[in-house]
């Protein structure tokens, strides 16, 4: 066999791995990360830490530039993708819509969000709203298994879904995929005390930014290790020292 040298070729590294985080970083830093004061996601309200979200707003410029939480991201929009033409491709579903934009006017604020999936069960002869989530395995000597909340769906996710079926017929579900196209499906029906409280406390973090102040942080949700995933950890802990 010829080697790169027998050729007079200079033997090139191959590293997709440092290629496609960088293609990630450059993705990531096109992004128009402006928020306005008054327009809000449900997606993002659904955060138990009510300061994040309002730091949000104050520090428009910050960015998520970790590849490990941006390849993350793009597990869950590949599974979204692969659940999608799986559906396509059923004699059972109809799609009638993936990232539908639904936006909502309520007591004068603005909000936005995309709905995953609508589809048209033709067994049920109803509509469906769907939540697609991703959840990743942990490995434990030989056996696969996913984290708990595979087997109950996550507050956060109910709270989020719950604005896509308020003022409409439409059925909820959550649906979890881990990577190994393992999927796990849950009722997800409207609750209208939690649309009062996503109400609420959109309407709460308003009042707060109009005023420039700040809700206290919460640190004691996910095992008291919420701030280990917040990306405002560093400016809280300034605002707190300058009380």
């Amino acid at each position: 066999m010829r080697t790169y040298a027998d050729r007079g070729l200079k033997k090139i590294s191959i590293d997709f791995n440092r290629d496609i985080s960088d293609s990630l970083l450059w993705e990531q830093g096109r992004n128009d990360h402006y928020r306005e004061v008054g327009e809000y996601y449900p997606s993002e309200m659904s955060f138990p830490c009510p300061r994040n979200i309002e730091l949000r707003y104050l520090y428009l410029d910050k960015k998520v530039e970790d590849p490990a939480t941006l390849k993350l991201f793009e597990i869950g929009n590949t599974l979204e993708d692969w659940f999608v033409n799986r559906l396509k491709k059923s004699v059972e579903w109809h799609i009638l819509g993936t990232q539908e934009s639904v936006t909502k006017k309520i007591n004068g604020l603005t909000y936005r969000g995309k709905r995953d999936v609508h589809v048209y069960s033709y067994r049920t002869g109803n509509e469906y709203s769907i939540e697609v989530k991703s959840t990743i395995p942990k490995l434990y000597g030989t056996k696969y298994y996913t984290t708990n909340w595979k087997y109950y769906p996550k507050a956060e996710h109910l709270f989020q879904h719950n604005y896509y079926l308020h003022e409409n017929n439409l059925i909820g579900l959550l649906v979890y995929i881990d990577p190994f196209l393992n999927i796990k499906t849950f009722d997800a029906p409207f609750n209208q005390p939690a649309f009062d409280e996503l109400t609420l406390k959109t309407e709460t973090c308003h009042e707060n930014l109009t005023n420039n102040t700040l809700s206290k942080p919460e640190r004691t949700h996910w095992g008291n290790k919420i701030c280990m995933y917040c990306l405002y950890k560093e400016e809280c802990k300034k605002l707190e020292e300058k009380k």
